[in-house]
């Protein structure tokens, strides 16, 4: 029988389990504290200190459809350095899974009634998803809904394009909290988020910085996505 491997994540002691996820934005696995079962998701960045303000603010979310945050912190698993985060484990499925397999349309309504009220909590606590998705909601099998994933919006592959002229006297001045209206003229066209070179501090979507349209590099390209 493999040894249990020990790994300390914040304040917390935890055991490792079994790994039951892999993305885009790390690797998820089970982790046991006493008698508790927690997700544990790893990801790997060499600077976390830009996302404390973000996690103690998470950390003070308490509501029944959003899933709850233990600890968090830098760690290492095998001899890698990991920011760790440690929720409440749900078992279930994503949102889409759920939405195909249930055909009761008053069902689902009631669900998005309940996830409406959830995010609305969240707004009203200063807390903001940015990457809400199916994929970002499980349903346990009592057709519960819990949202996951809050505050590892990080990006960091490409820079993303992005529609709007880029406006220096917005986008430079930190104290402007006002989203910019569409700039029909400009040299230069918005880039959000970082790339695979970024310091960690700016591989997130919020991140801003400008760019010739006819830029053409390794480290820019866009978002697809599919609508039906």
């Amino acid at each position: 029988m493999a040894e249990k491997q020990t790994i300390t994540i914040g304040t917390e002691v935890c055991i490792l389990g079994e790994k039951i996820g892999e993305g885009g934005q790390g690797i998820v696995h089970k982790a046991f504290l006493g008698r508790e079962t927690f997700a544990l998701k790893l990801i790997a960045l060499k600077q976390i200190s830009a996302f404390t303000k973000e996690f103690e603010a998470l950390q003070k979310i308490q509501h029944p459809n959003v899933v709850a945050l233990k600890a968090w912190g830098p760690m290492e698993v095998g001899g890698i350095s990991y920011l760790g985060i440690l929720t409440e484990f749900i078992e279930g499925e994503n949102l889409l899974e759920y939405s195909q397999r249930i055909q009761d349309e008053e069902e689902k309504i009631a669900l998005f009634l309940v996830l409406t009220s959830a995010i609305g909590y969240m707004h009203k606590n200063n807390v903001y998803h940015r990457d809400l998705s199916p994929r970002n909601i499980l349903v346990d099998r009592a057709g519960k809904p819990y949202i996951i994933d809050l505050g590892t919006d990080f990006h960091g592959n490409v820079y993303e394009w992005c529609q709007d002229n880029f406006k220096e006297d917005i986008y430079n001045n930190r104290d402007n909290i006002s989203d910019p209206l569409y700039q029909n003229k400009g040299a230069s066209c918005v880039l959000r988020g970082g790339y695979w070179h970024s310091h960690a501090r700016n591989c997130r979507s919020s991140n801003r910085r400008d760019y010739s349209p006819s830029t053409s590099l390794n480290n820019v390209g866009v978002r697809a996505a599919c609508a039906k």
